[in-house]
């Protein structure tokens, strides 16, 4: 897929920066046509400049590794307070919580440290935060609320 967005952009005169197709296939999952309608938007955000990474986050709404990989971080010190910060930060670059909660849970199946009953604990709190998101309650809340509990799993779980 990479050599076909490739040639697209070398026939169409797109610009891009090293790992920025790479991105652009990964958020689309590996849908040709929406790889090349996020490429098509990247192309007119940037208006001749390269295209970089961050460009093809901001337009797909994913949430760039290294702030959930933050996320974890802070989940494993233990602190509410930290938590909360940081989720206000998060939440203020205007991340959904759906977004965060469907990357949450991608991260979660493949997490080494948890156990499988440990994960399902944290899955069990996933669905009851999303059933909450699609009942109206606030975002913030129904995040912090599954932060906490992976908090809890990391930290206080045997």
């Amino acid at each position: 897929m990479v050599k076909r967005l490739s040639y697209i952009c070398e026939e169409e005169n797109v610009k891009y920066e090293d790992g920025a197709l790479e991105v652009v296939i990964e958020t689309s999952e590996g849908d040709l046509r929406r790889a090349i309608t996020t490429l098509q938007s990247a192309a007119r955000l940037r208006s001749g400049e390269n295209i970089k990474r961050q460009d093809v986050y901001e337009i797909t709404g994913v949430i760039p590794e290294k702030w959930l990989d933050e996320l974890f971080i802070v989940c494993a010190t233990d602190s509410y307070e930290k938590l909360s910060d940081f989720l206000n930060s998060m939440m203020i670059e205007g991340y959904s919580a759906s977004q965060i909660m469907n990357q949450i849970h991608d991260r979660i199946i493949s997490h080494d440290r948890l156990a499988d009953l440990q994960k399902a604990a944290i899955f069990e709190r996933l669905a009851i935060c999303d059933h909450r998101l699609l009942e109206g309650g606030d975002e913030f809340l129904q995040v912090l609320d599954l932060c906490c509990t992976i908090m809890k799993q990391l930290c206080h779980s045997t």
